[in-house]
């Protein structure tokens, strides 16, 4: 994965590469805020938070698979969550703010 100046960046597989790396953007809508600091925490293991409730990474596919199989120990019914994967050749350009958000705070009564 390469970057951009112009606060962009850019990722290519080729197919040797391809087979053994996803490009995975996690996006998450978690009602609960105990539950979506928990998510977001496990979310860190994988990827780099990009905005509030979206991760990105690139991740081998035995830790792609991980990723999948244990999603659904972090959520419940009324949660949304939304993971793609984006596999060949791709670009990203990005626009205003670019720095990562900081975590949120939460508070657990």
């Amino acid at each position: 994965m390469g970057f951009i100046n112009n606060g962009g960046y850019f990722f290519e597989t080729n197919d040797e590469i391809k087979e053994k790396c996803y490009f995975v953007v996690i996006c998450y809508d978690i009602y609960n805020n105990k539950r979506r600091y928990k998510f977001a925490k496990f979310l860190e293991r994988y990827g780099l938070r990009v905005q509030r409730s979206v991760f990105e990474g690139n991740l081998s596919k035995s830790k792609y698979n991980l990723l999948i199989s244990k999603i659904g120990d972090y959520i419940a019914d009324e949660d949304n969550i939304r993971v793609y994967k984006i596999t060949g050749n791709g670009e990203i350009k990005t626009w205003g703010n670019v720095e990562t958000p900081k975590a949120e705070d939460v508070i657990i009564i």
